[in-house]
């Protein structure tokens, strides 16, 4: 009988927006760019590939920050807040997450790429963090992949 895949992109977002970049932003939130965010000056907004491929021990997907700096007046980028940002994003990696009472990784983030995306036509400037996400789907085995 085949063991059932067991996916943990929920947890991963869960932690990533309520302790690992917590602190960046007072506005972390998980999935898609919300419509309304006028009061904000700037927040994160952590996603993954719409993707996860299987590869027996382990999954891989791609895990992106995408980091949303509102525009000075006249629309211009506010290139020293995103880099202020940039640089509290990169201090975060690599990342490597172990749950309670576990000797491996239950998953990792690593090689960080920066993707400049511009601005988003809704009054902000984004530039994006795109990294490796692994997950260690078993308990089995002690990978060591970064």
């Amino acid at each position: 009988m085949a063991t059932k895949t067991k996916h943990y992109l929920g947890s991963v977002l869960k932690t990533l927006c309520t302790e690992t970049f917590a602190d960046v932003c007072d506005f972390v939130i998980a999935g898609h760019r919300p419509s309304a965010v006028d009061e904000k000056k700037s927040f994160l907004v952590i996603r993954t590939s719409s993707s996860c491929y299987d590869h027996g021990p382990y999954q891989k997907a791609s895990l992106y920050v995408d980091i949303y700096v509102k525009n000075l007046e006249g629309g211009i980028e506010n290139t020293t807040k995103l880099q202020e940002l940039l640089d509290v994003v990169d201090e975060k990696f690599p990342i490597i997450h172990k749950e309670e009472n576990e000797s491996s990784w239950r998953w990792q983030a690593t090689r960080p790429q920066l993707a400049l995306s511009g601005d988003d036509s809704l009054g902000f400037t984004v530039w994006g963090v795109r990294a490796l996400l692994l997950i260690n789907t078993t308990d089995k085995f002690q990978l060591s992949l970064t």
